[in-house]
């Protein structure tokens, strides 16, 4: 993997995980053990220490009440493979905003 790519796939969660921890009261020891992963392994991903696996990602997503687009970067590519295809973030942000307004009714 390109080291660009790595960073920014690190980096990004970085500056939204604490953000949604925090708006929904949760402590750093209250979303690992409802993660059920180590305090430690919370520490790392929200820190950025490590490179979070994709269901990770998706495990905090719902803990949070947060789409999984909303943790992903757009356009990052992994060994010449890109994460999230720019269809797939439209399809993906457009099935939130349709599902978001479906719960409001």
């Amino acid at each position: 993997m390109e080291r660009r790519n790595e960073e920014t796939l690190k980096a990004h969660p970085r500056h939204v995980v604490k953000e949604a921890r925090m708006a929904n009261k949760l402590t750093q020891a209250e979303c690992a053990s409802r993660m059920g992963i180590a305090r430690q392994t919370y520490l790392d991903f929200e820190n950025a220490k490590t490179l979070p696996k994709v269901d990770l990602i998706y495990d905090f997503a719902e803990l949070t009440q947060r789409s999984l687009s909303y943790y992903l970067p757009l356009g990052v590519t992994l060994e010449g493979h890109i994460l999230v295809k720019s269809e797939t973030w439209e399809k993906m942000s457009q099935l939130n905003e349709e599902l978001e307004g479906y719960f409001r009714r």
